[in-house]
C-alpha cells in the first residue's frame, strides 16, 4: 500500500471484510496419547530421584585418597608482572612462584619435586634449577618443607632462558599436592626505536 503525496490518499484501497471470531489458521495441537503421559509423570515422580539418590550414595561411599585430599587445600600459582615482554626485557624477569594451605592440616608442599610445564613440555634443567631453588629459600623460608593451615610460601625463580624465541607460552605449576592454573604470557621480538 502506498501513498499518492499529492492527492494524499491512499493509492491502493483495501476492501474491509468482516472475519469469522475463531481463525481460519488455528495452531496445531499435538494429542499425546494418556498412557504415554501417566509413563513420563511416573518416571520423574519416582525413577530420577532413586537414580539420584543412589549416585550420591556411591559417591559418598568412596574414600578419598590422601593425596587428593591435599590437593583442595593447597592453592598454587605463578606470576609474572606483565603479560607481554620483549626478548630482551625477558632476561631481567623473574617468576614469582606461590603456595598457600587453606586446609585444616600441616602440609609439606614438596616444592623441589614440582614440575613445570610450559606449552605442555617440562624444561631438561628444570628439576636442577628447583632444587637450587629450593636450598637457596631453605634458610629464610620456615615454612618450605611444612606448610600449617593459614600459611604460605612465595619465591621467585629466574626461568627466562625458556623464552629465547618470540611466541605465547602457557605455563603451569604442579606437584604431588598441588596444580597451579594455566599462566599465558606473549614474548615479542625486541625493536629499535629510532
Amino acid at each position: 500500500m502506498w501513498r499518492n503525496w499529492q492527492t494524499r490518499m491512499v493509492q491502493v484501497h483495501v476492501p474491509a471484510r468482516v472475519w469469522r471470531f475463531k481463525s481460519s489458521h488455528p495452531h496445531q495441537q499435538i494429542r499425546v496419547p494418556i498412557a504415554i503421559l501417566v509413563y513420563v509423570s511416573l518416571m520423574f515422580r519416582f525413577a530420577v530421584p532413586l537414580v539420584l539418590a543412589a549416585a550420591i550414595l556411591l559417591s559418598q561411599g568412596q574414600p578419598k585418597s590422601q593425596q587428593q585430599a591435599t590437593e583442595n587445600t593447597l592453592w598454587a600459582g605463578i606470576a609474572f608482572q606483565e603479560p607481554i615482554y620483549t626478548i630482551s626485557e625477558m632476561n631481567r624477569v623473574l617468576t614469582c612462584f606461590a603456595l598457600f594451605n587453606h586446609g585444616p592440616s600441616t602440609v609439606n608442599p614438596k616444592v623441589e619435586s614440582s614440575h613445570l610445564l610450559i606449552n605442555g613440555v617440562e624444561p631438561k634443567n628444570w628439576p636442577f634449577l628447583i632444587k637450587a631453588t629450593v636450598e637457596r629459600f631453605s634458610r629464610t623460608m620456615p615454612f618450605l618443607n611444612s606448610l600449617p593451615p593459614g600459611g604460605h610460601l612465595r619465591f621467585d625463580c629466574p626461568i627466562a632462558e625458556y623464552f629465547e624465541k618470540p611466541g605465547v607460552y602457557t605455563l603451569r605449576w604442579q606437584g604431588e599436592s598441588f596444580r597451579s592454573p594455566d599462566l599465558t604470557v606473549r614474548v615479542v621480538p625486541s625493536f629499535n626505536v629510532p
